[in-house]
This record gives structure tokens, C-alpha cells and sequence, in this order.
């Protein structure tokens, strides 16, 4: 069984000519999409969980529900008029098709969150619409005896050296198809082999895989 982090794949606009364009988000503010029904430090802005790692008051990827209401509803999206791919990406989050959207909800009922956006060409007419993406698994998922990069016991956190490398413990992740590592110094997005294949199975477009080592 593999696991893979995900990313929005943007080869074919880079084919077309249709890479580099800036897109923006045209009204609401991501700094109001922070965790639901945590109480955060105010001075640190971050809340300690049970399992003792952070939580920051943060709309990054952390893999737990946030306030999405506040989040744009609006996004202009740069180069010319095209068939956009089912996974996006702007302002560091994703953006998934409604096909997308549906897999994922195959996979994983009523486990993430998705609110409703639309995307618009550089000329304000209707491109797409599709659905912000928050990903609600949080796992504790890299094997402490293979993995290589340094871990800091005070924080609870890996640290990422260059050259090292990340390898998921199967047996920690067991059962769920998309999550976010409580533990890894970023956002990856990571996912199942049975995710890959329920994407290639629908037809889904855009999605980039990147193979991790497992144990």
C-alpha cells in the first residue's frame, strides 16, 4: 500500500502558455477561517491538544473543521480561457471541481469540509464553479524508526533537514484516505493508494502525486 502528498498539477497550462498568471481572490479573508471551538492563547495565538502537539490560530492546513464562511467567494483566475483541471490551487489553498468534491465524499462521507466558490476569467465572466477544500483528518503518521529527519521532543514536531527524509507508518493511518500530519513542519496534504486510484478510476484531472516511503 503507497501513500502520496498531493499537489495541483499545472502541466497543462504550462503546455498552453497558461502558467505564471497571477489569480486573486476578489472579497472575503482567509485570516478569518481559523479552527472552530478551540480557545487559543492570545499572546502565542496557538492552543495545546491532548496529544500535545500545537495548534495555531492559523487558516493553514491543520486538519481539523474551521470557520470557511468568511472565505472568498470570488476568484479571478489568470491566462486565457481554457479547461480548468478538478484540483486548484490559490492563496495556498485548493480549490476542487464538484467531480473532485464527490470522490472525495465517496472515499471519505462527511468527513471534510468544501464551501462554494466561483472562478471567473480576467474579463469577470463565468469560468467554473467549484469548492474550497479543507481536509478535517489529523494524524499522527510518520514511523519514529525510519523516518530521518530530526524530531524536536519539546514541541512534538519533526524538523525537515534537507537530504532526509519522511516515511509513513501504515499502521498509524490506517483507514483514512486524506490527512494532514499533526506532527510534520508544513501543510502536505497526504493520501491513499486507494485515493489515487478512485482519482484515476473518475477521470479526475490535476491532481499531482508524490510517492513517500512507507512502513
Amino acid at each position: 500500500m503507497s501513500v502520496y502528498t498531493i499537489y495541483a498539477d499545472r502541466s497543462e497550462d504550462e503546455k498552453s502558455g497558461n502558467y505564471g498568471f497571477e489569480n486573486q481572490t476578489l472579497d472575503g479573508d482567509f485570516n478569518t477561517a481559523f479552527p472552530i471551538g478551540i480557545e487559543f492563547n492570545p499572546v502565542a495565538k496557538a492552543a495545546l491538544l491532548d496529544d500535545g502537539t500545537l495548534l495555531q490560530q492559523s487558516a493553514a492546513y491543520q486538519g481539523v473543521p474551521v470557520d470557511m464562511s468568511g472565505l472568498p467567494k470570488k476568484v479571478r483566475w489568470g491566462g486565457g480561457k481554457r479547461k480548468l483541471a478538478d484540483l486548484l490551487k490559490t492563496a495556498d489553498h485548493f480549490l476542487v471541481s464538484g467531480k473532485l468534491r464527490d470522490v472525495i465524499e465517496a472515499l471519505e462521507p462527511g468527513v471534510h469540509q468544501f464551501q462554494s466558490g466561483e472562478v471567473i476569467w480576467n474579463n469577470d465572466t463565468h469560468a467554473a464553479s467549484y469548492f474550497w477544500f479543507n481536509i478535517c483528518n489529523r494524524l499522527d503518521g510518520m514511523d519514529k524508526e525510519n523516518t530521518t529527519h530530526s524530531y524536536n521532543e519539546r514541541i512534538g514536531k519533526w524538523s525537515f533537514v534537507e537530504g532526509r527524509r519522511y516515511v509513513v507508518n501504515l499502521h498509524q493511518t490506517a483507514g483514512k484516505h486524506i490527512w494532514i500530519d499533526s506532527r510534520v513542519p508544513n501543510s502536505s496534504v497526504f493520501v491513499s493508494e486507494d485515493f489515487k486510484n478512485a482519482m484515476a478510476a473518475a477521470g479526475v484531472a490535476g491532481v499531482g502525486f508524490s510517492l513517500i516511503e512507507v512502513v
